[in-house]
């Protein structure tokens, strides 16, 4: 099975992935990735994306949307939004404290499987490890 390690910095609960030094968008809830670069290179291969979704929302748009309605700085930025027909037949780890994602491709389903390493023990006064 092929693996890779994204690092990413969660902001403002969102996680912003460094991939390949495209600042992409994870988004595990949108069928379709999209964005302002032609292609994403997950696991080796260069996946082509699409400028818009459905013609009609740019990651400008969603980047707006969520500077509007989410706490995200004004300054967030990326340039691409990472969906589920890239993830689909993988595993998707999570390491909040390292902030790294581990991506696994999984032949045995066609499906993402999204899973969350969470810390064990947190300090009351900074809520780290």
């Amino acid at each position: 099975m092929k693996t890779q390690t994204i690092p990413f910095k969660l902001v403002g609960g969102h996680v912003l992935l460094d991939l390949d030094g495209v600042p992409t968008f994870l988004d595990p809830g949108s069928q379709v990735s999209f964005g302002s670069v032609r292609s994403l290179n997950v696991l080796g291969t260069d996946y082509p994306i699409r400028s818009s979704l459905d013609g009609r929302i740019t990651v400008a748009d969603v980047r707006d949307g969520l500077k509007k309605y989410a706490q995200v700085p004004k300054d967030f930025d990326f340039q691409a939004l990472l969906g589920v027909d890239i993830l689909a037949g993988t595993t998707v780890r999570l390491d909040w404290m390292r902030e790294k994602m581990t991506i696994t491709r999984n032949p045995n389903t066609n499906v993402a499987l999204l899973k969350a390493t969470l810390p064990l023990t947190c300090s009351p006064k900074t809520g780290r490890k």
